[in-house]
Order: C-alpha cells, then structure tokens, then sequence
C-alpha cells in the first residue's frame, strides 16, 4: 500500500503542475504572436498580445514572476515605438520595479549557493536585467526627443 501512495502523490503532484506549464505555453505564445504582429503592423493585435501574456503570467505565477518583467518591458518597447511617452513610463517603471524584484530573488538565491562556480555570478548579466538597462538607456535617449 505505501508504494501506491507514493506513486498516487507523484501522480497528483505531476497533475498539479500541468496547468502552469499550460499557462507558461500561452504566456509564451502570446509574447511571440505580438512578434509577428509587430512585424505585420498589426499595432492593436500586438497590443492584445502582449497583455495577454502579461495576464497569464500574472495569473499563472504571480506579480513577481521573471516572465511579468519581460513582458512589460515588450509592451514599453511599444510603447516607445509609438511614441507614446505616458504609456511608455507607465510599462516602464513597472518594468523597473519588477526587475528590482528579479535582482533582490537572484542575490538571495545566490547566497544561499555554497559553490565557487557561482560565486563570481554578475546578476547584472541576467538578460531580463539587461534588457531593462538597455530599455533605460532607450527611454532617456528618447526623452529629448519627445
């Protein structure tokens, strides 16, 4: 009896976490269909997508998620396409914010690693992270322009 309740708490385990692999899918499609339509032109379908998987990753993983961060940062680089500055600083700042969160995550997940392999790890080189330094560099440059 105690092996099938092993294998039932694997099982059921198992089944737990299809539903967010399901949800991390949709997320991940939808930021690549705002791809396309970025290239299509298709400026409100894009604008669609990226909210969507915004929301699903939000749903699925919560606020903090590392996925959260990316797509915000999508939606500001729209943003900043369009040039419209208010939406732009709004996605922006949430970005930011969202990064913040990434850092303090990788910093505490790093010190609680005891290897050398990892010790001289720069979390500034995480590519969320350095996708949002970049982003910041974007915004300023363009803050004169607008």
């Amino acid at each position: 009896m105690g092996n099938n309740r092993i294998a039932y708490d694997e099982i059921r385990s198992a089944l737990s976490i299809i539903p967010n692999v399901c949800h991390y899918l949709k997320g991940d499609f939808s930021l690549i269909r705002g791809d396309a339509e970025k290239n299509l032109s298709l400026i409100t379908a894009q604008k669609m997508s990226l909210e969507t998987g915004e929301n699903t990753y939000r749903k699925a993983f919560g606020d903090n998620h590392p996925m959260v961060a990316f797509a915000l940062q999508k939606q500001c680089i729209l943003y900043i396409d369009l040039k419209c500055v208010q939406n732009a600083y709004k996605y922006f700042e949430a970005s930011e914010q969202a990064c913040e969160i990434l850092k303090r995550n990788l910093r505490e997940q790093l010190d609680s690693c005891n290897t050398d392999f990892l010790s001289n790890y720069n979390i500034d080189q995480h590519p969320i992270l350095k996708r949002q330094e970049s982003l910041a560099k974007r915004i300023m440059r363009n803050q004169g322009a607008w």
